[in-house]
């Protein structure tokens, strides 16, 4: 039987407190969907776990956090571009939202720099999620979906750093 080393635990003690108090923060001020608040804390401290295998040093997830930042807002404004822009014409929506992410996803595979592919892998899915999820709840509430969707997003990112 192997030990765990103790960075291993201190990164765990550190993401189930910040997953604690992402939730407690989102649930006390009432956000639309809590979920996207821990999810984001989730992605942000254990995905770089699973590409180095072992405990990254902090300035790796702030990095990532910061991407993840920055990759939200841009897809949200994205997402209200696109359902402010075609909304009404859900063929038209499908191609521009389809030609979005095909672009954010060729960006990613011909960026260098890790972040830059981040925020633009990032922006091509939160504007997906954010267009589509204002289609199925009603394209009057796309401002409340892509505001919602950054919020929770920037709480989880901010409970990390605590």
């Amino acid at each position: 039987m192997t030990r765990i080393p103790a960075d291993h635990w201190l990164l765990a003690l550190r993401t189930v407190l910040a997953v604690w108090l992402a939730l407690f923060l989102a649930m006390r001020l009432d956000l639309y969907q809590p979920a996207w608040a821990i999810l984001a804390v989730m992605i942000v401290t254990l995905q770089p776990v699973m590409f180095t295998g072992g405990t990254p040093p902090i300035g790796i997830i702030i990095g990532r956090g910061v991407a993840r930042l920055f990759g939200t807002l841009f897809g949200a404004i994205v997402g209200l571009v696109l359902i402010s822009l075609f909304g009404q014409q859900p063929m038209l929506y499908l191609l521009f939202a389809g030609a979005w992410l095909a672009f954010c996803m060729y960006w990613v595979m011909l960026e260098q720099d890790e972040y830059l592919g981040y925020v633009m892998m990032l922006s091509g899915y939160t504007a997906t999620l954010v267009s589509l999820t204002a289609i199925g709840t009603g394209v009057d509430q796309v401002w409340h979906v892509a505001q919602a969707r950054f919020s929770e997003t920037a709480l989880g990112i901010g409970a990390v750093r605590c």
